[in-house]
Formats: C-alpha cells, sequence, structure tokens
C-alpha cells in the first residue's frame, strides 16, 4: 500500500476511509479484500474482523488504513471495536 489516501463509497454513496483487513496464520498471511474489489468501510472491515475472533481464535487479524493526516495505521479488534462499533440506545 502507497501514502495515499485510502477511500471507499458507503452504502449512501458517501466518500469515507477505507480499510484492508490483514490475516495472519500458520506462517501464512493476506489481506482482505482481494485485490481489484473496493476497499470495506470501517464497519464492513470491523465485521470481518469479530467474524475471524468468532470463528478462528487463533488466526491474528488487524485492519489496514492510510491516511494523509495519521499516515500508516494498523488497528486491533478493539480499536476498531472503539471506532465504529454500534452504539445500543437505551
Amino acid at each position: 500500500m502507497n501514502a495515499v489516501n485510502m477511500m471507499t463509497i458507503d452504502e449512501e454513496g458517501q466518500s469515507v476511509r477505507g480499510f484492508r483487513v490483514g490475516i495472519r496464520a500458520q506462517g501464512r498471511k493476506m489481506l482482505l479484500p482481494c485485490k481489484g474489489r473496493p476497499l470495506y468501510t470501517g464497519e464492513q472491515a470491523l465485521k470481518v474482523l469479530e467474524s475471524y475472533a468468532a470463528k478462528r481464535p487463533g488466526v491474528e487479524t488487524h485492519a489496514i488504513t492510510v491516511s494523509e493526516f495519521a499516515g500508516h495505521e494498523v488497528l486491533t479488534l478493539a480499536e476498531m471495536r472503539e471506532l465504529y462499533g454500534n452504539e445500543v440506545a437505551a
């Protein structure tokens, strides 16, 4: 990934911060979504991270993004939950 902003389009057609999900298991690494596919929104990346945590607890995952102001960021599941977790109204 280069140092340009990673942007994608959400369901409402708005430009939002884009994410890739890095996965590491048994010495193998991969990035989702696959090359040529649109980047995940924060909410979509969070769902992927939570799915791996629930179904494959031994697999290491993280969300990756690049922005002009923050630079290259690697975020854990806990950090993604803090940023993009759904708030439940009381």
